[in-house]
């Protein structure tokens, strides 16, 4: 309940009217207190407790002012003076300055890490034994002198930026024991004025905590129990200051007595009132003093659960004027979750700016307890920027073609890349192909057909069917190639075919029909449904028609329509002469999936995991030919002459006599280096558009004698990247060196054949070390003719080098000699939890994140000394709680490391871990990243989160504990990794392969 009204200076803690509390102040309380003599006492020092009558369960522990002398920062001194306010006191001073613990507040590691600065650990111990004593949320709770107003509110909060005093690591913010609502009613007796006089209290209406953790779930301090937290301060002077401590904790009856499990025996009310934290995450697209705007998420937790008695409300006066509501997105039993969008309406300049949250309890009563604001707040930092501009995809086209689909028309090859579009190459001279342009389209490039100058391309949505699109292309001339028109909402469409004005389109379980009499303005006539079989969702199994015919291929799954009750396909033939009133004439299963049909001469040839041949004469009564085995997986087929030319994923193009078509038999095979998925025939040379090896040509005038005579190469499945001295090193489903001394103009120079895919790659001293089912090292100086050196069996997901050590997790942490690279060898081996995710090594310290099991909640960052490496051992762990971690960077004093809640897909953070010293490492700060951040990396004060499909989200980390979103980076496929050198990042981005962006 915000108020701005100035009350009298009321009395915080209980004293002694016959009774004591805990340590001895409260803001009111049940009618029962939470704390009980300790039997064992004399009844000289305690003989009874109470407390104020109320309906809240906030009660103040105890309330200190502590004055600070920092004017030799090597030796800051403190003075702790107990607050003593107007209640009765009855002259017991000694009474009142002892109380039931004489030693329960301790301060501690005082000091100064720079200038201004103000580190120290405060530790409370619990005074009695009693578990029916047990307290719940335990706040400690700084209090300075503000100056920075919240108008819509009236609430005041300090602002190291306006010269405040200020907690630089707060939980949350509350406005329970300010100066102006710390009391009770109203005074009951005077007092003598003497040592333990109230002094002035600071006048910051609004003011900051941090929170009691402990190894309990519901932030339990048991009683006979102790807690110890860290405060980080900004000072407001150099040499001595003043601030207000009070500590704040819930209480209610017990539902079980006597307690002996303190979190089952005590009710949710036992927890404070109000939401106990509010975490404010994903600051983006980002503000920039030009205006811009910002979406922030909002997690309001609630013991008691969702409440909706009051919105969320935000406000912050230099962006824009009055409040805004963020919207609820959903609510939950212990968590709810909300966002609000907000713009820089008043054109704020540069620099960080104050942005309070609040959320209002329905328990408060502004009325009859004004006093007591039972409401949780939070204050976020939210920073305008410069204009960075945009990241920009300078990548050359070439790099990423990755050609599943190829069609060979005069001097041009036209191949559907995927993610990457349509490429055109220059064919001319086959022994010397030259890439000529790249159209890029709506969704993955899965097919092409040509006719009439344009090339008609089918387009799959990113990851899953959706409205996919059927693009035309004005193809004359190629150098100017462009999309002019699109058919939109296509059901999956994967594959296409051209037949006289009109082209056939499958999808999913149908096929439509385009009319393309005007190829700017097709107009689909007629989609016909399949309802005896499904399409396949990849980009197989192609539609061909031909002669009034449409001949198409069916996977029928276990369960379909004609499916039964396994996987079965099958051959159909549709009449499409008028294409208007298309009908199907003829069906029957078949022994492997179709996935290419090309028909000539009375028959329909079908690559379907062996060769089928179907005589087709008259279609009406077509049925199975002849068959001829095949060695691997079957992908397409072209014909020409008498031969049949099948591409095989595995074995490259094999090449068979079909002349007599009742026994066709294999003549010849040509290796490729990549999937061959297609191919085209134009008159001496076959085109095969090789995944994973770009643009292959294939002489085959002398077919027993075939042979690769050139290669369009290129880069595809890139998991890992680093980069060094003008090279980028990309690990996927093998090994490639890439010049980019000029990024614009990137080159393939190298690449090596792994045992398995690899995942990860590190380059140091002339060597590359990648990561897979396999550890090897390559020797890469120079890169045009490196060479792997060593293998180790060793089953790697991230790696890390120091000091002529690799440090390898996946299970365990490996820790392997390299030096020298030729004899590496396991030296030592570190247990650690089942799942295991990142490792960085600095300083003579590996920082590893993992958790236990797949079912484990909770994430560990896990610190190890590992000088030397042959005895090294852990030194500490830093539970997330209910948050799982992934990758990690490390950048001087600290760490930086990817986490998502465990049961919560939409609350993804990095956390910032001071590390200095490594022995007590603590969480500093946190900063949302929009997605599932899986790796992270920090270049120059900038940590990179490699968010998956989202692509890459930028953030300023320096300072630490101000840290900003600037920008975000998108990429065509899912994002691995990223390396960043000359203003360039070089992002591994899966089946979109290697994207150079240049960056702000």
């Amino acid at each position: 309940m915000p108020t701005s009204t100035l009350r009298p200076f009321t009395q915080i803690l209980i004293l002694f009217f016959f009774v004591m509390l805990i340590f001895g102040c409260s803001s009111g309380g049940n009618n029962s207190s939470p704390i009980l003599p300790d039997e064992t006492q004399s009844t000289t020092e305690i003989t009874g407790s109470t407390a104020v009558s109320g309906e809240n369960n906030h009660f103040c522990l105890l309330y200190n002012m502590i004055y600070f002398d920092v004017t030799d920062p090597d030796d800051p001194q403190y003075e702790i003076v107990p607050v003593r306010g107007n209640s009765i006191h009855l002259n017991i001073l000694k009474f009142l300055e002892t109380g039931p613990c004489a030693n329960c507040f301790h301060i501690e590691a005082l000091t100064s890490p720079q200038p201004g600065v103000l580190d120290f650990n405060i530790r409370i111990i619990h005074p009695f034994t009693d578990l029916n004593l047990s307290i719940f949320d335990v706040r400690g709770i700084i209090m300075f002198n503000g100056s920075h107003v919240f108008p819509e509110s009236g609430l005041t909060i300090s602002d190291p930026a306006m010269g405040d005093g200020g907690l630089l690591n707060a939980d949350g913010y509350t406005a329970l024991y300010n100066g102006s609502t710390m009391g009770m009613a109203g005074p009951l007796f005077t007092y003598y004025p003497g040592k333990k006089s109230t002094p002035v209290i600071p006048n910051a209406d609004l003011n900051g905590f941090k929170r009691y953790r402990d190894q309990f779930t519901r932030n339990l301090l048991m009683a006979g129990w102790q807690a110890i937290e860290s405060y980080s301060l900004r000072m407001p002077a150099a040499g001595q200051f003043a601030l207000g401590y009070a500590v704040d904790a819930s209480w209610a009856m017990p539902i079980n007595q006597p307690v002996e499990e303190p979190e089952t025996d005590f009710g949710p009310d036992a927890n404070c009132t109000e939401a106990w934290k509010i975490k404010v995450t994903d600051y983006y697209p980002g503000l920039t003093s030009e205006g811009g705007t910002t979406t922030l998420k909002i997690y309001v937790y609630d013991w008691q659960g969702y409440d909706d008695a009051h919105p969320v409300i935000v406000e912050c006066p230099d962006l824009f004027d009055g409040e805004i509501q963020a919207q609820l997105i959903k609510g939950g039993p212990n968590s709810s979750h909300y966002e609000v969008t907000i713009e820089n309406t008043n054109l704020a300049g540069e620099g960080e700016h104050l942005v309070l949250i609040r959320k209002e309890a329905a328990e408060n009563d502004p009325v009859s307890e004004p006093w007591l604001d039972l409401t949780a707040y939070q204050v976020a930092k939210i920073k305008v920027n410069v204009d960075f501009g945009t990241p920009v995809d300078v990548t050359p086209p070439w790099l990423n073609m990755n050609p599943n689909e190829i069609c060979v028309d005069g001097n041009y090859a036209y191949m559907a890349c995927g993610f990457n579009g349509l490429h055109i190459v220059d064919i001319s001279d086959p022994v010397n192909p030259v890439w000529v342009n790249r159209v890029d389209t709506h969704g993955d490039a899965v097919g092409v057909a040509l006719a009439g100058g344009y090339a008609y391309v089918p387009n799959l949505e990113h990851y899953g069917p959706s409205n996919d699109d059927f693009s035309v292309i004005d193809i004359e001339p190629v150098e100017s190639a462009h999309i002019v028109n699109t058919v939109h909402a296509l059901e999956r469409s994967n594959h296409v075919s051209i037949s006289g004005e009109y082209a056939y389109v499958s999808g999913s379980s149908r096929f439509s029909i385009v009319d393309i009499t005007d190829p700017v303005f097709p107009t689909v006539i007629k989609t016909i449904k399949l309802n005896n079989g499904l399409f396949n969702y990849n980009s197989f199994g192609k539609i061909t028609a031909s002669g009034g015919y449409a001949y198409v291929g069916l996977i029928h799954f276990a369960g379909d329509v004609g499916g039964g009750g396994s996987t079965s396909y099958s051959f159909a033939i549709y009449d499409i002469d008028p294409p208007g009133s298309a009908y199907k004439v003829k069906s029957f299963q078949i022994g492997g999936f179709p996935r290419d049909i090309v028909v000539s001469g009375g028959y329909a040839y079908i690559s379907c995991r062996d060769l089928a041949i179907i005589d087709i004469d008259p279609p009406e009564s077509a049925y199975l030919y002849s068959y001829a085995s095949l060695t691997d997986r079957t992908t397409a087929l072209g014909l020409s002459g008498n031969y049949a030319y099948v591409t095989d994923s595995k074995s490259g193009l094999e090449i068979f006599d079909i002349e007599q078509p009742d026994s066709p038999y294999l003549v010849n095979t040509i290796d490729t280096p990549g999937k061959a998925e297609d191919v085209s025939i134009s008159g001496d040379y076959a085109f095969i558009a090789d995944e994973g090896s770009g643009l292959q040509i294939i002489d085959i005038g002398q077919v027993g004698s075939s042979y690769i005579v050139s290669s369009v190469e290129m880069l595809v499945d890139a998991y890992g990247v680093d980069v060094s001295e003008g090279y980028a090193y990309v690990a996927g489903e093998n090994f490639q060196i890439i010049n980019i001394e000029q990024p614009e103009l990137a080159y393939i120079v190298n690449t090596i054949e792994t045992i398995s895919d690899v995942d990860e790659v590190k380059v140091a001293g002339g060597y590359a070390y990648v990561a897979g089912e396999n550890f090897q090292i390559i020797d890469i100086d120079p890169p045009e003719s490196a060479y792997i050196v060593n293998t180790l069996d060793i089953n790697a997901r991230q790696i890390a080098i120091a000091e002529g050590y690799a440090y390898v997790v996946r299970y365990d942490l490996e820790i392997i000699d390299i030096d020298p690279p030729e004899s590496a060898y396991i030296v030592n081996s570190v247990d650690m939890p089942l799942l295991t995710y990142g490792v960085a090594v600095a300083g003579g310290y590996a920082y590893v994140t993992a958790r236990d099991s797949y079912d484990d909640p909770n994430g560990e960052f896990t610190i190890i000394d590992v000088e030397p490496p042959e005895s090294a051992y852990i030194v500490n762990s830093v539970t997330t709680l209910d948050e799982w971690v992934y990758g990690v960077a490390v950048a001087g004093d600290y760490a930086y490391v990817a986490s998502r809640e465990s049961d919560n897909n939409n609350h993804r953070e990095i956390k910032i871990i001071d590390i200095e010293p490594p022995e007590s490492a603590f969480i500093y700060n946190t900063i949302g990243t929009g997605d599932w951040t899986l790796g992270i990396k920090e270049y120059g004060g900038y940590v990179y989160a490699i968010n998956g499909e989202e692509g890459i989200r930028v953030i300023d980390v320096d300072p630490p504990e101000s840290p900003y979103y600037v920008s975000s980076i998108e990429t065509t496929d899912f994002t691995n990794d990223i390396a960043v050198s000359g203003g360039y990042a070089y992002i591994a981005d899966e089946n979109g392969g290697l994207r150079i962006i240049q960056l702000f």
